[in-house]
């Protein structure tokens, strides 16, 4: 285990949402405590309940609505 490198062109992630990346590899301990973590948060942003939606949001779907009638 002298070379534990994984390299981040090979991750399902990268490929599927063309995410930018700073290296070309990581050290494996490094990329999974990365990866939960942000699995983690992803998780937890799911559970909470959703954002309101902003200001411009809501005006949009007033004058979409608005033109509908």
């Amino acid at each position: 285990m002298a070379d534990d490198r994984v390299a981040l062109t090979d991750l399902d992630v990268i490929s599927r949402y063309s995410l930018a990346v700073r290296a070309e590899s990581a050290d494996r301990a490094e990329l999974i405590e990365t990866l939960r973590r942000d699995l983690d948060w992803l998780q937890s942003r799911r559970a909470s309940a959703p954002a309101e939606k902003s200001a411009a949001t809501r005006t949009a779907a007033k004058k979409t609505t608005a033109r509908r009638r």
